[in-house]
């Protein structure tokens, strides 16, 4: 495809937030750790960018939109997203910002210029922000949505 940059947090103590283990999970309730601590203690951050040099910008925002609906069911509890998922699509000056806290819902902001007249270079990144769920979401699972 061609270049990719990632940053991937991740940390967790054996459970996946569910509603029943030993100690309560990252939502606001106190772990007897520092408040520091506690703020991500079992949360999932993991951002990864694509690019390349002539992408069809309407294919583009619809593999962003689908991708990102197929995480928000993954993250998703009761039709809330225990988290944020933030996409931004580039093609050439013009950009697509997409963002998800809802599974049936996309907040989509396009630049006055959207969409691009034909083909050009392109990056797209995605961001995903999970209080929970670290194990359901990894880089492979973003390269097989969006790479």
């Amino acid at each position: 495809m061609g270049h990719e940059h990632e940053h991937h947090h991740e940390h967790a103590h054996g459970h996946d937030c569910g509603h029943d283990h030993s100690h309560d999970c990252a939502c606001g309730h106190h772990h007897g750790h520092s408040e520091a601590e506690r703020l991500v203690e079992d949360a999932l951050v993991l951002s990864k960018t694509w690019s390349g040099e002539a992408g069809q910008p309407e294919q583009l925002a619809r593999k962003l939109q689908s991708g990102l609906e197929v995480l928000g069911k993954l993250l998703e509890e009761d039709g809330i997203i225990l988290g944020h998922l933030k996409g931004l699509l580039r093609c050439g000056t013009a950009c697509l910002a997409c963002s998800v806290t809802r599974a049936d819902a996309q907040d989509l902001t396009p630049s006055p210029d959207w969409p691009p007249a034909g083909p050009c270079p392109w990056t797209l990144t995605v961001t995903v922000l999970s209080l929970c769920h670290q194990e359901l979401v990894t880089e492979k699972t973003l390269d097989k949505l969006f790479g």
